[in-house]
């Protein structure tokens, strides 16, 4: 079976002010997302769609969050990539 994805370079820019996820960690990302349940998926819709409005040390804080509430003792691996990289001195 194939599988890939193209990244939303709109989106992503707008979410975390660049585009961050691409090739594996994408993939993983989408993979994370398919299986949320409702409840998680509209939190995680909330939480996206406030980050164009923060701060890049906001966006940090409100993606730390999400280990909170989706109850993981490690952040998926997409999630660590795109903290790594909102914590880099532009």
């Amino acid at each position: 079976m194939a599988c890939w994805a193209e990244p939303n370079v709109a989106a992503q820019s707008d979410r975390f002010g660049q585009t961050l996820l691409t090739g594996s960690p994408l993939m993983e990302y989408c993979g994370w997302y398919a299986a949320l349940d409702s409840d998680q998926a509209d939190r995680w819709t909330s939480v996206s769609s406030q980050l164009p409005s923060l701060t890049r040390e906001q966006r940090v804080e409100r993606l730390i969050d999400l280990q909170v509430w989706n109850g993981e003792a490690d952040f998926p691996g997409w999630l660590n990539r795109v903290l790594e990289q909102l914590q880099q001195p532009n």
